[in-house]
């Protein structure tokens, strides 16, 4: 079944793709007054008589109007090039779609790269987030989180390596071993312990200059308390305890809330003045 869905998937993109490769080829373009109009009225298609359904050229310049920034956002938060900012949210969009595709497709069954990958789309996301409100991209937030969202991806493939070889069995479709679990193991721990180290270097070289705390030192606890973390995920992956995404089992797990809140906490004596 899952091959008859792959083909058929195939298939509609092939048809698609030389549809428009024919209306190309064939069709009549239509004429723009002058570049001007062409940019703003153009589309992928639409210069063609046979195409249906048209994608513009710059289709998430329609962002700004139809999610404006809002009135209460802070200042420091607001775009201060909306035009800017939406266009480069749209290339980190189309980034993120060809990952995901290519993670569907062929990703997916590739160990260790899957996880790698993973933890690329988490970071796509918050490099979105980033762009959005036209801030700098942050190196320190985008590496913490490429490398905290590629050792949860790893915990949760090992959970099912563990519970594989436990039960003696194959894990399909993914290019694993049950026997793959140490490598995934390491992999894991180590990206769990560079996301605190970037975190710890973050509070030492660049928290205090940023001016946004009165009083770091509390910031340096919260490593400690996201390290304790990472390892209880890892204990119960270890254990083959872990049968969510940690995420998901993280949102239900009342420990997890419980860190969280400690999280909270330092963060918000540390602002205090």
């Amino acid at each position: 079944m899952r091959k008859r869905v792959v083909w058929l998937t195939w298939a509609v993109v092939l048809l698609v793709v030389g549809y428009q490769l024919w209306s190309h080829r064939f069709g009549v373009p239509e004429d723009f007054a002058d570049d001007q109009s062409h940019f703003k009225y153009g589309s992928i298609g639409a210069d063609h008589p046979l195409a249906r359904a048209p994608l513009p050229y710059w289709i998430w310049k329609v962002l700004p109007e139809v999610f404006p920034p809002s009135e209460t956002m802070p200042k420091t938060l607001a775009p201060r090039n909306t035009e800017k900012s939406f266009a480069a949210f749209g290339l980190v969009t189309v980034a993120y779609v060809v990952l995901t595709l290519l993670y569907s497709f062929r990703l997916k069954a590739q160990p260790l790269i899957d996880l790698m990958t993973i933890g690329g789309l988490f970071t796509l996301r918050v490099v979105a987030g980033m762009v959005v409100v036209d801030t700098p991209i942050s190196l320190w937030l985008a590496t913490f989180t490429f490398m905290l969202f590629t050792s949860l991806a790893a915990a949760k493939r090992n959970g099912e390596l563990v519970r594989a070889q436990a039960q003696n069995r194959v894990v399909a479709g993914r290019g694993y071993l049950a026997a793959d679990a140490p490598i995934t193991t390491s992999l894991g721990l180590a990206t769990g312990v560079t996301a605190v180290l970037v975190m710890v270097l973050y509070m030492a070289l660049e928290a205090e200059m940023t001016g946004l705390y009165h009083h770091v030192e509390p910031l340096f606890l919260i490593p400690a308390v996201l390290g304790a973390w990472i390892l209880r995920i890892w204990l119960l992956a270890h254990r083959g305890d872990l049968e969510d995404d940690p995420v998901v089992f993280a949102i239900k797990d009342r420990v997890s809330w419980g860190h969280a809140v400690v999280v909270v906490l330092l963060w918000a004596i540390s602002k205090v003045g």
